[in-house]
């Protein structure tokens, strides 16, 4: 569990290929002092990663954090069976890079449930309610028998997502 000090999500991995995150549970708070595009579990860079089997809850809403996130050119990795609850803006996040860099990469069996998360706290005035899935400029993203529940919005995205 995170107490909101470092300037990261509680749990980054930077730039590995072929590893495999299984079975943890991550919760983090709610902190001005953390990096505003992360995800309480959260993959930047690399490839052939897996997260397996995962429980993340409790986003920190002062920040414009996410669930579960592959960032900055991930590609051919997985995120599988995972469960995210208590957050404010996605649940799981497939972001790449400006130069489209970062492809291939799976959401499989995925749930998510806000629980009501997603009141805006002083600290960040997003108002726009809790999405489950979002995919930002990654190519060949496959979205495929994820649960959504309870949130303001399923699968959104924008361009180059297949």
């Amino acid at each position: 569990m995170s107490d909101g000090t470092p300037s990261v999500g509680p749990v980054q991995m930077s730039n590995c290929s072929y590893w495999t995150i299984s079975g943890i549970h991550v919760t983090d708070a709610d902190s001005l002092s953390e990096s505003s595009e992360d995800a309480t579990l959260a993959v930047v860079g690399g490839s052939h990663d897996q997260l397996l089997y995962n429980l993340v809850d409790h986003t920190n809403r002062c920040e414009n954090e996410h669930g579960i996130g592959f960032f900055y050119g991930v590609s051919n990795s997985l995120a599988q069976d995972n469960e995210v609850y208590y957050f404010h803006r996605h649940a799981y996040l497939d972001f790449s890079n400006s130069n489209g860099s970062g492809a291939g990469n799976e959401f499989s069996r995925n749930y998510a449930n806000s629980r009501n998360y997603a009141a805006p706290l002083a600290c960040y005035p997003f108002t726009g309610g809790a999405n489950a899935f979002m995919s930002y400029g990654g190519s060949y993203t496959l979205w495929e028998n994820n649960i959504d529940d309870e949130t303001t919005g399923c699968l959104l995205y924008t361009s180059r997502c297949v």
